[in-house]
């Protein structure tokens, strides 16, 4: 039995990505950068938005890719993970898209985060779990 769910495209330094479109609350400009102290290195930072502290994960960079991407203007892209707003920084918002979820192929990519992935033509998308993420080295010594 297939299920069927929209997903939210974009890419960040080079790959292509996709996440539930009901896990995106929104994708806005990246505004000005804050240093913090305590997060994991593949954090750039916080900056603010709507009145709350939004942690900015360098997606690019957690993946093994430093390089910035193909972005003129890097965007955020806004996720609640229990009552933490966090951003991801991508490089480009591409398109809202339909999978079959049963088609979806488990892989292991050794990349935090990434268990599916789903081969469409000559694209392949890599199924980004951003609930499963940690912030600082303290939550490591939670779990």
């Amino acid at each position: 039995m297939s299920a069927k769910a929209l997903f939210f495209s974009f890419s960040a330094g080079g790959r292509q990505y996709a996440v539930p479109l009901d896990k995106v609350k929104r994708v806005v400009p990246l505004e000005l950068i804050h240093e913090a102290p305590l997060l994991k290195e593949f954090y750039d930072g916080v900056f603010k938005y709507e009145g709350e502290i939004v942690a900015l994960l360098n997606l690019a960079a957690l993946h093994g890719r430093p390089e910035a991407g193909d972005a003129v203007e890097p965007l955020v892209l806004l996720h609640r993970i229990d009552k933490q707003l966090v951003g991801l920084i991508i490089d480009r918002a591409d398109k809202i898209v339909e999978f079959d979820t049963s088609s979806l192929i488990s892989i292991d990519s050794g990349l935090e985060g990434i268990e599916k992935k789903a081969v469409i033509g000559d694209s392949d998308f890599l199924f980004f779990d951003l609930d499963s993420l940690t912030f600082t080295e303290s939550d490591n010594n939670n779990k």
